[in-house]
């Protein structure tokens, strides 16, 4: 329903997520997709210690459009795009401990697990002072895992740069898909090798992949594997989770939102924006952020709404209550904030109080001016109009009059 002037909706997006001790979680609304309207999707990332989570459902949320609650709701996480090929070098020289090469070897099997197990790829290398290739370049998830629970330490030498130079070679001369990366779990410390950090920057460049490195306990010796990283492309991280998460995430074009879409009950199209609330919870608790933006639907005119007294009898100097009554075009729409004139003979009818309880505006607020030629009654608020009748109701005053008199308020 076309609402009344000085009115500035918005669309306000806010979700709440329900977090649990010492969980800091984050909600971003990438965008909001209006023009396949009334089907309306927001695409909304929900975080904890910075990694997305995928594991709600659609009865985890809570959706109002402009206060009135919109159901069914339908929630879709994002699939993969594409294949990737992934080579994962590991250092177990002296350098590394049982407890640092167990870890990695964790976190790699991690990335493991993300892969279709049946296009994407990927390889097991490790280095000391001999750089081996545990498993080659293979999609059987089962084999690099075997592998990768083989690992452990050699108390050999520590030839990071020219296991990295030998992974890297390894990587482009057997990934199958153009998706492809080197990640390498080590503590940064070297001793020795036939290549330096420059020479493994310099290849990747030159190819144009990207090197991530993981610091396995590499406080103070992190500065070659950080600068590696930056040259590339690449990323360094601390944090396991991310680092399964964003890695396999860019490998597989997996994009970060999901969608949560519903079919608005409001199909005026009058071209405003519309506001909206959105709720996640887990258990008792919520955080929550907000989002603008305008509504995509091209507006089809303006919906014809009939507004008339209902007649009645004043008595000279006494009050009665009057209906304003209402007649939709078009049933089960907003009425927002609007201003109604009000024609009528201030001689004869006088407002004194306006009142929507019980009525078709209940719930909103309403306020009068008189004017020179009658009033003009606020509505302040929004109600879903479901169909005709009362308004809301005019408490009048009639004038003083000597005999009869009829009276025409429009």
């Amino acid at each position: 329903m076309k609402h009344g002037r000085g009115i500035a909706a918005l669309l306000l997006l806010s979700l709440l997520f329900a977090p649990t001790a010492f969980a800091q979680f984050e909600i971003e609304v990438k965008s909001v997709e209006t023009a396949a309207f009334p089907e309306i999707t927001a695409d909304v990332v929900v975080r904890q210690n910075g990694v997305i989570l995928r594991d709600r459902d659609s009865s985890d949320f809570v959706l109002r459009e402009d206060g009135f609650l919109q159901s069914p709701l339908h929630l879709t996480h994002p699939m993969p795009t594409q294949s990737f090929s992934l080579a994962i070098l590991i250092g177990v020289g002296s350098t590394m401990s049982s407890g640092d090469i167990g870890f990695a070897a964790g976190v790699a099997s991690r990335l493991v697990d993300r892969m279709d197990g049946i296009v994407d790829e990927g390889a097991v290398i490790t280095y000391d002072h001999n750089i081996i290739t545990r498993q080659a370049m293979t999609h059987i998830k089962p084999l690099l895992n075997n592998a990768l629970g083989s690992v452990a330490p050699t108390g050999g030498g520590n030839y990071i740069w020219e296991g990295g130079y030998k992974a890297l070679n390894y990587v482009l001369g057997n990934a199958t898909h153009p998706s492809r990366t080197l990640i390498i779990f080590s503590n940064g410390k070297g001793d020795g090798g036939a290549n330096d950090v420059q020479q493994v920057i310099n290849l990747a460049k030159t190819n144009n992949v990207k090197v991530h490195c993981f610091g396995v306990g590499a406080v103070g010796n992190d500065q070659d594997m950080r600068l590696l990283c930056q040259e590339t492309g690449g990323t360094y991280y601390s944090s396991a989770d991310l680092l399964v998460q964003e890695l396999i995430d860019e490998l597989n074009g997996t994009p970060e939102a999901s969608q949560l879409t519903y079919v608005s009950d409001n199909l005026c199209r009058d071209g405003e924006d519309r506001s909206l609330f959105v709720q996640v919870k887990r258990n008792n608790d919520s955080t929550g952020t907000t989002f603008t933006a305008a509504l995509a639907a091209d507006p089809s005119g303006d919906i014809t709404v009939d507004l008339a007294p209902d007649t009645s009898t004043l008595v000279s100097g006494g009050t009665a209550g009057v209906a304003l009554l209402l007649t939709p075009a078009v049933t089960d729409q907003r009425l927002y904030n609007t201003t109604i004139p009000m024609t009528f003979d201030t001689s004869l009818i006088q407002i004194e109080a306006v009142e929507t309880e019980g009525q078709l505006a209940g719930g909103m607020s309403a306020a009068f001016a008189m004017t020179e030629s009658g009033a003009e009654i606020t509505l302040t608020g929004a109600v879903k109009i479901d169909g005709g009748g009362a308004l809301l109701n005019m408490i009048l005053r009639g004038g003083i009059v000597q005999t009869n008199t009829s009276a025409r308020m429009e």
